[in-house]
């Protein structure tokens, strides 16, 4: 599974699949304001220095003071604060990046685990699941759905996602892990077994596929000691290394006008 990139250094940069499913159409924005703009491109050059966090954090309050909805910077300001561990105001800044542009899925990521770390099952599966059902075939969304309703104990619902997944990407080694974890918590080993071989086939260089093969001796070893399955997988997660990334630079997430070098995705919020 493609991880989301927040970060510029090392982690993978994410695209939405597919044009056959109506999509949520991106809200028509003003231009963005210039200075806002460089602020927080200051700011994102500012934060790949590790000791330049904090003035990357202060630029990027200054682009949104200039600019509140600029949603790239609300989006940055809310990964840098979850890398510090202030969940609650990156909570904030990052549900306001997904009202800005509710068609980005690096958002709807990102907002999931920050409240799925602070123990919000519930927040962090809704931060999904509107996303989702509009972008049925965005990987990665759609497998951080499987986990977040996994983790939330809602794992018949897991399962039941997992396999919408596996109908648009039929041999991912994320979704194949994600599922045999739900299905291990169900004490269905054998189907987990046999999963878990078909995701190392799929990718036998995968670190998540050995992470779920990890977990699912771990959850075995939980259930013959505590009476039990018990999920403790966290890190087969595809949004699970979304904030935890260290000594790394939060990423523009613009092409306004082609001024910012940056990804894209097909679903992109307009305001040129």
């Amino acid at each position: 599974m493609t991880r989301v990139s927040l970060f510029c250094a090392g982690l993978l940069l994410l695209a939405a699949c597919g044009a056959s499913h109506k999509k949520v159409e991106a809200p028509v924005l003003p231009p963005a304001n210039p200075q806002a703009l460089s602020k927080m491109v200051q700011g994102v050059q500012s934060a790949k220095d590790a000791n330049g966090k904090e003035h990357a954090i202060a630029l990027l309050r200054d682009a949104i003071t200039a600019d509140p909805g600029l949603w790239e910077a609300h989006y940055n300001l809310g990964i840098l604060l979850a890398d510090k561990g202030d969940l609650k105001p990156a909570e904030r800044e990052l549900s306001d990046a997904a009202k800005l542009a509710p068609n980005a899925e690096d958002v709807a990521v990102a907002l999931s685990e920050v409240r799925r770390r602070q123990g919000d099952a519930d927040g962090g599966i809704d931060a999904l699941e509107g996303f989702v059902k509009q972008n049925p075939d965005a990987k990665v969304a759609s497998i951080a759905l499987v986990t977040a309703l996994r983790e939330g104990g809602r794992v018949k619902e897991a399962i039941e996602q997992a396999q919408r997944v596996l109908v648009y990407h039929s041999s991912d080694p994320y979704a194949l892990s994600e599922l045999a974890l739900a299905n291990m918590e169900l004490d269905e080993v054998d189907t987990a077994e046999l999963l878990i071989e078909e995701a190392l086939k799929s990718d036998d260089k995968s670190a998540v596929a050995e992470r779920a093969a990890t977990g699912e001796g771990e959850l075995v070893e939980d259930a013959s000691s505590a009476g039990a399955p018990a999920s403790r997988s966290r890190r087969a997660s595809p949004a699970a290394d979304v904030l935890s990334a260290s000594g790394a630079s939060a990423r523009v997430s613009t092409n306004r006008c082609s001024r910012l070098a940056a990804t894209s995705y097909s679903h992109r919020s307009s305001r040129c």
